[in-house]
């Protein structure tokens, strides 16, 4: 099984561990994610932090589920990219979004969803 690490910023439940392993992931339940803080070079470093998450993954061989920041998520990708270094295998929970009687979102897992690394080198900017 491929290790499926948690870089959301919450844990997964029984039915995210359960559906990750009906497609061959090893899903960790604790979050792992990056919150970027309030001020002056907050969303820098958590930038690098989650790039070094990212690598991380990647050198071991894992897989990164998304979830949390968008812009962080994307900042930490060009970051890597920037840096010549391959992104991990990305997986996210497609999910199906109903309101209960109180009129609140529930999501409910419907399968994982995995984005490959890209080919080749590398890109440069602009």
């Amino acid at each position: 099984m491929t290790e499926l690490r948690n870089l959301t910023l919450h844990p997964q439940g029984p039915a995210e561990v359960d559906l990750a392993r009906a497609s061959g992931y090893a899903l960790a339940e604790a979050p792992e994610g990056v919150l970027a803080r309030v001020g002056p070079g907050g969303l820098e470093d958590a930038t690098a932090a989650l790039a070094g998450r990212l690598a991380d993954c990647a050198s071991r061989g894992a897989s990164a589920l998304t979830g949390g920041h968008t812009g962080l998520w994307i900042a930490a990708l060009e970051l890597l990219a920037a840096r010549g270094v391959r992104r991990p295998w990305l997986c996210y929970f497609e999910t199906e979004r109903r309101r209960d009687s109180e009129g609140r979102f529930v999501f409910r897992p419907l399968r994982l969803v995995r984005l490959p690394p890209p080919r080749g080198p590398a890109r440069a900017g602009p």
